[in-house]
């Protein structure tokens, strides 16, 4: 008998579920989520992470930091493609000056990742 099944597996059911997960709010793994997506230029992905980084949570409500949001965004930093670096330039006319510093920083660390080599 076999327990597993790989042949039902995807990896894109996989990142299409944590996508949906990112969405839900009766959890509280965001932050989790967010690590196990791929590093990769997937449109789902990287339209996931944009609008994570801007998901307001009521059990975060503590964070002045914006972890998650952070997260996302170094998340989109390390995709690096020109769709990220576009929602980076979007999450960067935030309102939010945290979120701003946070893209400030991201965008520093591929430049200096540019001519680092």
């Amino acid at each position: 008998m076999t327990i597993f099944d790989p042949s039902i597996f995807s990896w894109d059911k996989y990142y299409q579920l944590i996508c949906q997960f990112l969405k839900e709010q009766w959890h509280f793994s965001h932050e989790s989520l967010v690590g196990a997506l791929p590093t990769l230029d997937i449109p789902v992905v990287v339209e996931t992470l944009y609008k994570t980084a801007l998901l307001k949570l009521d059990y975060l409500f503590y964070d002045d930091t914006f972890a998650l949001a952070r997260r996302c965004i170094f998340k989109l930093g390390k995709i690096n493609s020109i769709d990220s670096r576009r929602k980076l330039d979007l999450l960067g006319k935030s309102d939010n000056p945290v979120i701003r510093k946070h893209i400030k920083e991201q965008l520093e660390i591929l430049r200096r990742s540019k001519f680092d080599g």
